[in-house]
């Protein structure tokens, strides 16, 4: 087989998208990943927020070197497993990356050549209904701004960044 390879596309349009929250009983887990173009080094964060937008808790990474499109990927598989630890049932992931969105929806995910993307599909397989839609960066801004500000040494969730997320989220 040859080599597989995806450009990264984000926002297609440059209009202005506000975020929308899942129904009622669903957590939505907003996911960002980012790599520096001098050094190659992705770092990943992840929102959990209930359907009303309040915010429940949230992860931060650094992930080492690495292209941007494995970063995303990261991104959603450490979304979902932090979801999964307290057994969330019902959990809608936004991403701003259209290619993982196509990737983990394609039929034939499950036989991937991307592992992340074979990890993935085998965690939306257990007992928990998930939905990954892609949203416009713009819809996505927390995440967006958080992920640049990830200390390179960070390999810890967190729960220490509520005051900045609470910027983000009300007062811009």
């Amino acid at each position: 087989m040859g080599s597989f390879s995806l450009p990264l596309t984000r926002s297609p349009t440059s209009h202005f998208s506000h975020w929308l929250g899942p129904e009622s009983g669903w957590v939505c887990f907003n996911v960002d990943a980012i790599v520096s173009a001098s050094t190659s080094f992705g770092s990943v964060v992840g929102l959990l927020c209930d359907h009303t937008g309040s915010w429940l808790s949230g992860f931060q990474k650094a992930i080492g070197v690495l292209q941007p499109l494995q970063a995303e990927l990261w991104a959603l598989l450490i979304g979902l497993l932090f979801a999964w630890g307290p057994r969330i049932f019902f959990v809608q992931i936004h991403s701003d990356c259209v290619e993982v969105v196509k990737l983990i929806k394609a039929d034939n995910a499950s036989t991937s050549l991307i592992s992340l993307v074979r990890a993935i599909v085998a965690l939306r397989q257990k007992g928990w209904v998930t939905n990954i839609t892609w949203n416009p960066r713009d819809s996505n801004l927390p995440t967006d701004m958080l992920v640049k500000y990830v200390d390179p040494c960070c390999t810890n969730l967190f729960n220490y960044l509520c005051l900045l997320l609470h910027y983000c989220l009300y007062c811009l």
